[in-house]
């Protein structure tokens, strides 16, 4: 065997730097993370963010070629990545405002109104008759427990201990309700106005849990007002919810005109029909900028007004 096929040998057994310094005696510079051309030496962690993002790209250039050592170490890195990111742009919420649950709030005191000057009772209006579907299947659960196992000696009681709440909007809610505004809508939902308007809100609590809201603020011209948002939680719909907070806020304002938007593919039209809003125009890709790309949710809007001065 020749002296260029043996070196040819060595030159396919030993990565390229090595045997440069090997058989010239110069030295190759090279990033101590450059791993892929050093695969049998100690892999060293990167020190910093920007070397981190170069050794991930080095390491998806050629991770088809890669051995099990250096594939944990790239799952690792990218984990690594992924967690900074989701550091950087996830909105820092409250672990139990992230589900909607807020805080014990004493409804103790009267609320004074800056916008008309009005008084207003702590609760609106609490309910121990509405089931939602929520609340009918704990009740079966509860039931077939106490069937199945008497020996436990469970009570089920025909009166609900804990009522259904509609009360005011409080700052201590604000938290629970931009969460589960972004959930159900779209990101960066800012509800903060809502404060300076509480009579023209409703939201539904049961326990410490945010049910559902509806939110109105005072339109652009007088005696004009504007439905924001109104939002029930699935599991607690078609039980009267929705019609209350719809209810409340039409006699906030008995005459005035009330306007919103609508999805066209949203059932809440029907709903709406029945306290006499009549579609005006339809207003194509008005939610563009706010659904998804790939959403199958309609990007139009109807235009529904409650014309009262007619």
């Amino acid at each position: 065997m020749n002296e260029q096929t043996k070196l040819a040998q060595i030159k396919k057994l030993r990565p390229r730097e090595k045997f440069i310094e090997e058989f010239t005696g110069r030295q190759v510079e090279r990033p101590y993370w450059n791993i892929i051309n050093f695969p049998d030496e100690e892999c060293l962690e990167p020190a910093n963010k920007h070397q981190r993002l170069e050794l991930v790209k080095l390491l998806n250039a050629k991770k088809d070629l890669l051995s099990p050592k250096l594939r944990r170490l790239r799952r690792k890195l990218l984990w690594k990545s992924i967690k900074e990111i989701e550091e950087q742009t996830a909105v820092k919420y409250n672990s139990e405002a992230c589900v909607g649950i807020v805080k014990t709030i004493k409804y103790d005191s009267f609320i004074q109104c800056k916008f008309t000057d009005r008084t207003l009772k702590p609760i609106i209006y609490q309910n121990f008759e509405m089931k939602p579907p929520y609340i009918r299947m704990q009740e079966e659960l509860f039931k077939k427990v106490q069937d199945n196992y008497p020996h436990l000696n469970l009570k089920l009681t025909s009166k609900r201990k804990h009522p259904i709440n509609f009360v005011y909007i409080h700052h201590d809610h604000l938290e629970a309700l931009k969460a589960l505004a972004e959930l159900h809508f779209w990101p960066d939902i800012d509800l903060s106005s809502a404060l300076e308007f509480p009579e023209f809100s409703c939201i539904v609590t049961y326990k410490k849990i945010i049910v559902g809201f509806g939110l109105m603020s005072p339109g652009e011209h007088l005696n004009d007002a504007y439905i924001s948002y109104l939002l029930v939680r699935p599991g607690w719909r078609r039980c009267g919810i929705a019609t209350f907070i719809l209810y409340h806020l039409t006699q906030t304002c008995m005459t005035w005109n009330i306007t919103l938007h609508v999805s066209p593919t949203n059932e809440s039209i029907l709903l709406y029909q029945k306290f006499g809003f009549k579609s005006h125009l339809l207003l194509r890709n008005f939610y563009d900028k706010y659904t998804p790309a790939l959403s199958n949710q309609s990007k139009h809007a109807l235009y529904m007004k409650l014309d009262r001065h007619s």
